[in-house]
């Protein structure tokens, strides 16, 4: 009989779940050691988000599955699980309506002064006075992230009275339009919110999304409410922000380091209310995830399929297309970082040999890890095509009979509101994944690593220039790649070190400079 580890305290729902057909351990907390010394007798592990498994634990695995009850898996990790071929599973819906509530209970109690008002009257106090609130009706909220929970704060804050506008590049105008809500641009949401709430992952666009220059752009009446992800909001500058009256106050339950201890936010008294980690924590959110990834893993063991695999396109398709496997998820994420408005549509071609494959798995790559830039662990293989179409987003896939300079050729066209951009790739035939061009530009380099793109006047001194900027921020330059078109040129700038927004505004600014973004894959 095959055995199941269970660890972190997942609800007990899971053994009931499993315990008829396989063995189950159940550990709430473990040391790294000790997991590492008995992780090769179990062919299925369930985790929430306490313990770390790491590349060295899997490994020293034998594990067939590992299940995440609950949504994000940044504690587990994907790529060597993928590469010793065990299956990743998540729960992303079954906390869903928990942290949608947990949202509405903090935007209720960061207008009503709630917890202040209970203590303060637990101490003999009768302050009616000080803790006078603001009514949300006729108020303007402002939602980042239009997800099933971002929405479901949507559907209630409707009811309630409140304006709705909101910002999610993945959302096109008519699909907001049925939830009643405004699209805009983030500037907009800043100056006109009187509440703003954040659902969406912590990932390189949106860590310190909010800060203290974002929140100088906010009315001084202005509340925030987060239970989406720790690191999107920058503490020391949130805590500064209250302290200073440049915002009215804030509602956070999710925190860059947490256990949270030692943090500017817990000396903030009067405005700011802080829960730790609170968002999935319902009985019934437990007890979602628990069955959820429990039925998950029992359907597998028993050779039937997963709802929600985080990586079982990658390893179920033919060998030969393996390679076009990860080349198709790093041009995705390339697509997806140089978006900056909502997109309408995605277009993939596949040219040469490709033509005669089932090329399903490496279209489904290709959305997921676009798809993934903005809405994180939410998507995977499994459920990207459906992301899509709650999103309006429309999915075009065809294969050209144009005959190509390679053997086979993937060419992805993603169709924003404002702009189109396009990536052609390929592999060369010893497996080196190489993308050949962006745009209209034809530039040839490797899809690995970190990335200044940028485009620029096609005129003397412009690399030197760029050099110079980098270098002066102690930016080491790994390898560059030039292209040109009819007008201007291209530059690909593999670089060490990631570029902190400041540098990138500076070089942005550089006379010369038409375009620049930073790329990580």
């Amino acid at each position: 009989m095959e055995k199941i580890l269970i660890l972190d305290g997942v609800d007990k729902t899971a053994i009931d779940v499993l315990k008829n057909d396989f063995e189950t351990d159940v550990r709430n907390t473990i040391s790294e050691e000790e997991l590492k010394s008995i992780i090769k007798n179990y062919s299925a592990l369930i985790v929430r988000s306490q313990t770390k498994i790491t590349k060295e634990i899997i490994d020293l695995s034998n594990l067939k599955i590992i299940g995440r009850a609950g949504v994000g898996v940044d504690n587990i990790d994907v790529e060597a699980s993928t590469r010793k071929g065990i299956i990743v599973v998540n729960s992303p819906d079954g906390n869903t309506i928990a942290a949608a509530e947990h949202t509405l209970a903090l935007l209720m109690s960061v207008a009503r002064h709630i917890p202040n008002a209970n203590q303060s009257l637990k101490n003999n106090e009768w302050k009616r006075k000080e803790y006078t609130g603001v009514e949300l009706y006729n108020k303007t909220i402002g939602i980042i992230g239009l997800g099933r929970i971002g929405s479901h704060v949507a559907k209630v804050c409707k009811a309630l009275g409140m304006k709705l506008i909101g910002y999610d590049p993945f959302v096109n105008k008519a699909k907001a339009e049925e939830m009643s809500i405004e699209i805009c641009e983030l500037d907009k949401i800043y100056a006109e919110s009187d509440f703003i709430t954040i659902h969406v992952p912590l990932t390189n666009e949106t860590k310190n999304l909010i800060n203290i220059d974002t929140m100088k752009k906010m009315k001084k009446s202005a509340r925030i409410i987060n239970c989406s992800r720790g690191g999107i909001i920058n503490e020391n500058d949130l805590a500064y922000a209250i302290e200073n009256n440049i915002i009215a106050g804030a509602g956070i339950d999710v925190f860059e380091k947490e256990p949270l201890k030692d943090s500017p936010l817990q000396k903030v008294y009067e405005k700011l209310i802080i829960t730790p980690h609170l968002g999935a924590s319902t009985q019934e959110a437990q007890i979602n995830v628990a069955i959820d990834v429990a039925t998950q893993i029992k359907s597998f063991l028993k050779g039937e399929g997963v709802k929600n695999a985080v990586n079982y396109t990658s390893m179920e398709a033919k060998k030969e297309l393996k390679p076009y496997i990860s080349l198709s998820a790093k041009i995705g994420s390339f697509l997806g970082q140089l978006g900056d408005s909502n997109i309408k549509s995605i277009e993939v071609e596949y040219m040469g040999k490709l033509t005669e494959e089932n090329t399903k798995s490496i279209t489904l790559s290709i959305i997921k890890n676009i798809l993934s830039q903005i809405l994180g662990d939410t998507v995977n293989y499994v459920n990207a095509l459906l992301v899509a179409k709650d999103r309006g987003i429309q999915i075009k896939e065809t294969n050209s009979s144009i005959e190509s300079d390679y053997k086979s050729e993937i060419l992805v066209k993603a169709i924003f509101e404002k702009n189109e951009r396009l990536i052609s790739a390929t592999v060369f035939h010893d497996d080196q994944e190489k993308i050949v061009q962006i745009d209209d530009y034809k530039i040839v380099f490797e899809p690995k690593g970190k990335f200044l793109l940028t485009i620029n006047m096609d005129k003397p001194g412009m690399v030197g220039k760029i050099g110079n900027g980098l270098g002066e921020n102690n930016i080491n330059i790994a390898n560059m790649s030039l292209g040109r078109n009819n007008k201007n040129a291209m530059m690909i700038i593999n670089i060490d070190e990631t570029i902190p927004e400041n540098i990138l505004k500076e070089l942005k600014n550089m006379e010369g400079i038409l375009d620049i973004k930073y790329v990580n894959l």
